[in-house]
């Protein structure tokens, strides 16, 4: 299948997709494709936001920032500059996604041959890629449907995120317990565990149970750390 092809066939008919990336893992087209989605949305966010309204946000509200004195108040107020959140956003979202998929498929090189499940790593990362790609394509367009809708300046970054459990029934402003794991959760985070369960079973042969364990073990153990330490 050519690129777009499977990109389709990943949304319509995924076991045929699945099974096309097993065959021939190939992986730049939906890694770049992520990378500067999410840097665009980034870049975007910033050169349209209320920036100094967007300053007093975190300096108000952020717990580190309020234990600071006056002069480190303003000397942090002058280090936020526009261009320097824009671009280390930008940046550091292009080395999140490429760690977050060397990670996810270094994981499943690793549970598969403990369990007897023996990939290449090529494949698993090009899996780990392709199952991710179509939510990311879902959520910049929801990102841009409300950008263009929105009549004001003053959003937060969590808007970048607005079908995350935070945005949809939480509603917590930064610094308050528990914001930014509730914010990182995203309903959208459903579509490429769906996605991945079904490719490692249909890998593996194995049961659905086995596949789900193995894809949702990872998400467990990080998000149940996360939470000890967020919400207590």
């Amino acid at each position: 299948m050519q690129d777009l092809t499977l990109l389709t066939a990943m949304v319509t008919t995924p076991s045929s997709a699945i099974s096309s990336i097993r065959e021939r893992p190939r992986f730049w087209f939906p890694l770049i494709i992520s990378i500067l989605l999410a840097a665009g949305m980034i870049y975007w966010y910033y050169s349209a936001v209320d920036f100094e309204w967007l300053k007093h946000q975190f300096l108000d509200n952020a717990p580190q920032m309020q234990k600071l004195s006056e002069a480190q108040r303003q000397q942090a107020m002058n280090f936020m500059s526009r261009n320097t959140m824009m671009w280390s956003g930008v940046i550091g979202s292009a080395v999140f996604i490429s760690v977050a998929f060397v990670l996810s498929a270094t994981y499943l090189l690793i549970a598969g041959n403990v369990s007897g499940v023996r990939y290449r790593f090529k494949q698993w990362f090009a899996l780990s890629c392709w199952t991710t790609f179509p939510s990311i394509l879902l959520n910049t367009l929801v990102v841009a449907l409300m950008r263009l809708s929105s009549d004001t300046t003053q959003l937060l970054p969590d808007s970048l995120r607005p079908l995350s459990l935070n945005e949809l029934f939480f509603h917590r402003i930064i610094g308050q317990p528990g914001q930014s794991l509730l914010a990182s959760a995203d309903l959208l985070s459903l579509w490429p565990i769906a996605l991945m369960t079904l490719g490692v079973k249909q890998w593996s042969q194995r049961s659905w149970l086995f596949s789900l364990i193995v894809v949702l073990l990872p998400y467990v153990a990080i998000y149940g750390i996360w939470a000890a330490f967020a919400l207590k």
